[in-house]
């Protein structure tokens, strides 16, 4: 008989749990059949499950430990020996808005303090995915797989345009090529935009092309030309851009632009230098004063460069101070770390030549005048001897 009524107790019992919400640290458990409340001075850990390598709940705020908890100090520590992982509802970093944060942490002991996080990962709601390190882990991976015959991609996406990262299969050839898109057409790409950062690309034998369209260039660099050429500048004059460009049409002559104005080409057909000397682009235009005298003054020696190479050959030419004296436009100081330092044009000297051949045969042919008047008046003289 007293089993039967243990029984039926028994019976009535498990019925009256079943059909209650049980709560600890909580008087009115009414929002599930157990609630855990984790009193002040407790700590942030409301309930443990599992003890060793266990999980721990959390609440303020509200997270998941993966063999962690924190103390009453809310302190974080390892519940057993291993790694520990954190995952944590955050809503007043101001870093990170609202969102989940999933921290690792390395491996520990039994109840050892864990220390900053090797690997974090926050989920933000103002849609952003952070991966920060720490300590000796590296740096931060995202790894993105495909299966075989599809793509990776990584996407950035935007209010109305999205950037891609893409790792594509280009027909059916496993070249992995890696694309890297802004999404739009007026979109801009920027690759390491610090002050004084480092882009450096390949190593050894790595080629680059430059509006190439897929075709590998054979040489370092390839640059296929659209809208100009190549522009050189300095910040401090940005209205002088140096330009080289490869005209367009049949010639394809390569010249050297000034601020958009040509200043010199090399022709295609024998590699020869043009400087531009159309008249419509000059002003001022005098004679050239005469030089004859001034070229016998100037001293053509051979020299060699105070930082030459043993075996160099000796050079031959003209000393900028020695041609400053007579022809001072052929020497310039153009040099903005050394402006002291002088340069000749020597291309200028052909002209100069030129004038100075003039000069010689103006002489020439007043010589010449001078021998023929002698040579009439002997003629008349020699005939009026004859005469007699």
């Amino acid at each position: 008989m007293k089993l039967v009524l243990i029984t039926i107790c028994s019976l009535l019992i498990s019925q009256s749990i079943l059909s209650q919400n049980v709560g600890i640290s909580v008087n009115n458990p009414n929002r599930a059949k157990l609630e855990v409340w984790g009193a002040s001075g407790v700590g942030k850990t409301a309930a443990l499950f599992g003890g060793d390598r266990g999980v721990s709940l959390h609440r303020n705020y509200a997270g998941i430990g993966m063999n962690q908890y924190f103390d009453n100090n809310a302190n974080g520590r390892y519940m057993g020996s291993g790694y520990a992982a954190v995952w944590q509802y955050v809503h007043d970093d101001p870093g990170l808005s609202q969102g989940l944060s999933l921290t690792l942490f390395p491996n520990g002991a039994t109840d050892a303090l864990t220390p900053a996080g090797t690997r974090v990962w926050n989920f933000t709601m103002n849609n952003r995915f952070q991966i920060l390190t720490t300590g000796a882990g590296g740096s931060g991976i995202i790894d993105i797989g495909r299966g075989t015959g599809g793509e990776g991609t990584a996407v950035f996406m935007g209010t109305t345009y999205h950037s891609f990262f893409n790792n594509n299969l280009i027909n059916g050839n496993n070249n992995e090529n890696t694309y890297i898109s802004g999404g739009k057409g007026t979109s801009h790409v920027y690759i390491n935009d610090i002050a004084n950062g480092k882009v450096i690309f390949g190593l050894g034998s790595t080629t680059v092309g430059i509006n190439t369209n897929g075709y590998i260039p054979p040489t370092t660099l390839e640059v296929r030309q659209s809208n100009g050429g190549m522009e050189l500048t300095n910040t401090f004059r940005t209205d002088l851009p140096w330009e080289w460009r490869v005209t367009t049409g049949g010639s394809a002559n390569f010249q050297i632009l000034l601020a958009n104005s040509v200043r010199t080409y090399f022709s295609y057909v024998d590699g020869s230098l043009h400087p531009i000397s159309d008249a419509r682009v000059k002003t001022n235009i005098q004679p050239l004063d005469p030089v004859l005298d001034k070229i016998m003054q100037l001293q053509p020696v051979t020299y060699m460069m105070k930082d030459a190479v043993p075996g160099q050959r000796r050079s031959t030419g003209l000393l900028a101070q020695n041609v400053q004296r007579y022809f001072p436009t052929l020497v310039s100081t153009g040099m903005n770390d050394t402006p002291d330092l002088l340069g000749v044009n020597y291309g200028g000297f052909n002209v100069i030549a030129i004038k100075g051949i003039q000069e010689e045969q103006a002489q020439i042919d007043g010589l010449e005048k001078g021998l023929n008047d002698i040579e009439s008046r002997l003629q008349a003289i020699e005939k009026k001897l004859g005469n007699r």
